[in-house]
């Protein structure tokens, strides 16, 4: 079985799930490379969700495991994850969350494996947020 393409990764707090089979993107933060997170104390912990858009060239039920590393390459967690694929034309929504402690500012890794084989990379900075960044004016 061919590992499904990745089209675009999203970065988010959550979704909701909307009528129509739609859903509304909640604490938006970018478009993978090019998130960055910013956050005021280092030592607490933030929900970060994996939006992944997918295609397969067949049909078919993917099992995945996404894990997500922090700067010093440690594992953070790891989870099981299943999307269906009913039509290769079809594009289909892979969500993957986290509860992060963050201990460490740079660069996180999120990897996407289908058994041995890496589907997908991608990369996300946290960093310090500067005291203008909390202002909503």
């Amino acid at each position: 079985m061919l590992i499904p393409t990745v089209e675009y990764c999203l970065v988010c707090e959550d979704v909701r799930p909307e009528p129509f089979g739609k859903m509304s993107i909640l604490g938006f933060y970018g478009q993978t490379p090019s998130v960055n997170i910013k956050i005021k104390d280092v030592g607490g912990t933030i929900k970060i969700l994996f939006v992944l858009g997918m295609k397969a060239k067949e049909a078919g039920k993917y099992e995945f495991t996404a894990a997500l590393y922090d700067p010093n390459k440690q594992e953070l967690g790891q989870v099981g994850v299943v999307v269906e694929i009913t039509s290769p034309v079809q594009q289909q929504v892979l969500a993957v969350g986290f509860v992060l402690p963050v201990q460490v500012l740079g660069t996180y890794a999120f990897k996407l494996h289908m058994g041995s084989k890496r589907a997908y990379q991608t990369t996300l900075q946290i960093m310090h947020a500067a005291p203008a960044d909390f202002n909503l004016n």
